[in-house]
């Protein structure tokens, strides 16, 4: 079809202006959404299963830290990507249940309510990574260790962005269910791979190997950050197309 033909159905089958479009929003009488309702709203969104999910593992933690001190760095590392795995499956619901277009609907923009979601839920797992960094402490369990509180954050963090970014690779090469299910893959074999570590390469945790620890998060989160960069406008250019 040419476009001259393109052009003159589109003026045929325009749409007409909605008459009284003005009136009808006054009569509504919206406040205007300030950025922290909007924040707000996000958190109110959160199911309860990623709050349930991130108490059970602080209760673990304070647990292990009562009864079984010597496992308690091994395990807290080994949460630490089935927590991730919390985070990305409630970051991307929209996508796995096909809610994309009714987001779309909402005062603010796809985007804006993915990249709020994606932070609600990233400040939640920093916060509860550092009270858990907190209760591991100083001392790595049977490895007999001595560390500071800012290297045992170090190495949680290690194994949950590594979780983060191949989960989020993941979610934006194969949608719906199948992809949160290679998720969880993904995440149970970090954890597994972790704990390993602390028991038959408990050396890496030595204070020398530090700025290769520091290199290894600093790339782990640029990755991450690319990938849920993509990920966000993949998904947003889907739903639009």
């Amino acid at each position: 079809m040419d476009k001259n033909r393109r052009k003159q159905l589109e003026k045929l089958f325009e749409a007409p202006a909605p008459p009284g479009k003005r009136g009808f929003f006054r009569k509504i009488g919206l406040e205007p959404a300030s950025m922290g309702n909007f924040i707000r709203v996000q958190f109110s969104y959160v199911s309860v299963w990623s709050w349930g999910a991130a108490i059970l593992f602080l209760g673990i933690a304070v647990n292990l830290s009562c009864f079984y001190w010597q496992g308690l760095f091994s395990c807290t590392v080994a949460m630490m990507p089935l927590l991730a795995l919390a985070g990305i499956s409630e970051s991307t619901r929209s996508f796995v249940y096909g809610m994309e277009e009714l987001e779309m609907s909402s005062r603010f923009s796809l985007k804006s309510v993915l990249l709020a979601r994606m932070a609600v839920v990233g400040i939640e797992d920093v916060l509860l990574a550092l009270v858990m960094a907190w209760i591991v402490g100083d001392e790595y369990g049977n490895m007999a260790v001595q560390g500071s509180y800012m290297r045992t954050v170090l190495y949680l963090f290690v194994p949950y962005l590594l979780s983060v970014f191949g989960s989020l690779w993941i979610v934006r090469s194969f949608a719906g269910k199948e992809g949160l299910y290679a998720c969880a893959g993904l995440a149970l074999a970090v954890s597994t791979a972790a704990f390993a570590s602390t028991q038959n390469l408990w050396w890496i945790y030595q204070e020398k190997y530090l700025p290769a620890w520091l290199a290894v998060i600093a790339v782990l989160g640029g990755l991450a950050f690319y990938e849920g960069r993509k990920m966000i406008k993949s998904h947003y250019l889907q739903s639009i197309s």
